[in-house]
């Protein structure tokens, strides 16, 4: 969504020229027009005169909503609270600016439209040709306004989807009477660094250590309110208890100061802005080219808005995790912290992959710690170095890269950080942890179950889905082009041959050139539509092209086009032409024709695709006989038929699986 706010003024700008050049046209006589009551001119020059003020009143608002962002988020750095303050007024006003962009340019299109319908009925007689002209102009009138209606109402309805939700969340709620000692080691990781004691602590498998102050919803458990802190069972039983308080002391640090007022007030807002403007650009980009008119101009206002607000929240989330980084270190020691970053970094891929392991089903989650650790314990040596580089990801935050902020704690990246960080996975840090807990295993198992219950349910759903998919691309489909069209190319042209004939006859008894040129200008076009009309009958002999379970077929190319050598694929139609692309493996080159002039199958090596442009109704033929089809309906069967290949692959890999 990033965009010059430049490109804004281009449509205000546009209508304010236009409207000027009717103004110009009508201004001289506006003192005429007066004194004879020449009702036409009066109201020209009035639309000319509203036009020039509505496009004025788009540019003024399109500046004024660029200073209010501009300003406001210069001031916003001043210190969280004003960013607060700033941004809701900016998100409150925004969408009244948007709409008043829209609105101001749609009446300023409105009355540029009027003063030239009101022209053409002045100065032509209302004939048939006539009448139809203005009724064609009146629609398109109708219809800018209906897309000026829906653009309105889709910024509206945008701006109030947004509503904060609980988040919902995959862990089991630990009490004080569950883990006693945990409750009191963070007690004093708190008291010892100055920090607020959280008012829930929630374990999981999914996700890396956070802090949260929004309500959360446990997955069929309680709803939680107050200050949660979450621990990943994965992470923590692959370090050791230094480096998982200091890790705490830094989720913690974000309690304290301002941060729970960001959190609550200003995280969820941001996210909802963006979400609704990434919500109505998807709209305008599937929409027509009159929802991208109407749209355009204000999306990029609300994008340029995001843009100016994005540098100053990078900026003071730089600011909360440095200080956020400092009561991790005051929670356990500096050292501690720098080698919990790293060792994190290295770790999460090795996390990640047992975790996708666990949500596809290949592995249970009861006994799921214990496999990582015997996993880790028998793999090769942890490469830390590489996560320098690296900014932990987050599901609240963003954080700065793990240089900056070792760098910021004073610790030496030297052997002895990295040796500490990469050391080998003992049992040690998960017997500690679990020493903490009454019985860690018996509280996590109804966690367990119900997410392999889920997971079981999503798996029979999605196989079945895949079956289905394949079911329906069984039979081996036939598609030939309509042999109307190519007639009526022949009819055409012939009529314009002959036509040209008859021309260069008459010629031959008159000295004029008349009869020549015509003759001459006539052929060109005949010869032309009798060539392409020759063309589509010899293309409609046969089936254009053919679709069966692996295979794209047709007389056009050579051999047959593997559905499994394509990668990815768009389709994009209208109602006469249907055009296909075709993206296939790099290692894979087709033996299909590169020439373009009238192919309707070619291999473009540019995009390494195989492009099929493909025009005008077709026929489908299979066991059930023919049936007509037009082109949005062949490339929903198209589009059905590479859904199945990848259907037909994924099924193998299931099955090779279980």
């Amino acid at each position: 969504m990033e965009r010059n706010i430049l490109k804004t003024f281009i449509i205000p700008v546009i209508i304010f020229i236009y409207a000027l050049w009717q103004y110009s046209r009508v201004s001289y006589l506006v003192n005429f027009a007066f004194y004879y009551q020449d009702s036409a001119i009066i109201f020209r020059y009035s639309m000319s005169c509203l036009a020039l003020i509505f496009a004025l009143l788009a540019a003024v608002t399109i500046i004024y909503a660029m200073g209010l962002c501009y300003f406001s988020a210069r001031a916003a750095r001043k210190s969280q609270d004003i960013l607060i303050t700033k941004f809701s007024r900016c998100r409150r006003l925004l969408p009244f600016l948007m709409v008043g962009e829209m609105v101001f340019c749609g009446l300023a299109i409105v009355c540029v439209a009027l003063s030239e319908i009101a022209w053409f009925t002045d100065n032509f007689r209302m004939n048939g040709g006539g009448l139809k002209i203005v009724l064609i102009a009146l629609f398109t009138l109708l219809t800018i306004l209906w897309m000026l209606f829906k653009g309105i109402l889709s910024i509206k309805k945008c701006f109030s989807l947004f509503q904060h939700d609980d988040s919902h969340i995959y862990g089991v709620n630990v009490l004080r009477d569950d883990a006693p000692e945990l409750w009191l080691w963070i007690e004093a990781l708190a008291q010892r660094a100055g920090l607020i004691v959280p008012d829930n602590i929630v374990i999981g498998y999914f996700d890396c250590f956070y802090v949260t102050a929004n309500a959360i919803q446990l997955e069929q458990g309680a709803r939680l309110t107050g200050n949660t802190l979450y621990l990943p069972l994965g992470y923590a039983a692959l370090m050791d208890k230094d480096e998982i308080a200091a890790v705490i002391g830094h989720e913690l640090g974000h309690f304290t100061g301002n941060d729970t007022q960001y959190s609550l007030r200003f995280a969820p807002l941001y996210a909802g802005m963006t979400s609704s403007l990434h919500e109505i650009a998807t709209g305008a980009q599937v929409g027509s080219w009159v929802d991208k008119i109407v749209l355009m101009p204000s999306l990029d206002m609300g994008a340029w808005f995001l843009e100016r607000f994005h540098e100053t929240v990078s900026h003071w989330n730089r600011i909360r995790e440095y200080a956020a980084d400092e009561a991790g270190a005051r929670a356990a020691s500096p050292a501690a912290l720098a080698s919990a970053l790293l060792r994190i970094t290295a770790l999460s891929q090795v996390v990640d992959k047992h975790t996708t392991a666990a949500v596809s089903g290949d592995v249970s989650l009861v006994g799921w710690v214990e496999n990582l650790l015997a996993d880790r314990q028998s793999a090769a040596p942890l490469s830390v170095e590489a996560g320098l580089e690296t900014a932990l990801e987050h599901p609240m935050d963003s954080h700065p890269a793990t240089r900056a902020r070792i760098e910021k704690l004073g610790v030496p990246l030297d052997a002895t950080l990295f040796e500490q960080a990469a050391r080998p996975v003992t049992q040690d840090g998960w017997r500690s942890l679990c020493a903490m807990f009454n019985d860690l295993a018996q509280l996590c198992l109804p966690l367990a179950q119900t997410v392999e219950a889920e997971i079981s349910q999503q798996n029979t759903a999605w196989r079945e889905t895949l079956e289905t998919q394949v079911q329906r691309s069984q039979a081996t489909l036939e598609f030939w082009g309509n042999k109307a069209g190519a007639w009526f190319s022949l009819i055409l042209g012939g009529l314009f041959v002959c036509g040209a004939l008859g021309m260069l006859f008459l010629s031959l008894s008159h000295t004029e050139a008349f009869f020549s040129l015509i003759g001459l200008i006539l052929l060109l076009p005949g010869s032309l539509l009798l060539f392409a009309g020759r063309k589509q009958l010899k293309l409609a002999a046969h089936p254009l092209f053919s679709l069966s379970e692996g295979h794209i077929d047709s007389h056009l190319i050579a051999s047959p086009l593997p559905l499994c050598k394509v990668d990815s694929f768009q389709v994009r139609g209208s109602s006469e032409t249907l055009t296909v692309e075709l993206r296939l493996c790099s290692e894979y080159t087709p033996d299909i024709t590169t020439k373009r002039l009238m192919q309707p199958i070619r291999f473009d090596p540019n995009k390494h695709a195989v492009i099929m442009i493909l025009g005008g109704n077709f026929v489908q033929s299979d066991e059930n006989g023919k049936t007509k089809m037009a082109c949005s309906q062949v490339a929903e069967r198209i589009v059905q038929y590479l859904y199945a290949s990848s259907a037909r692959d994924e099924l193998a890999k299931l099955q090779e699986s279980h």
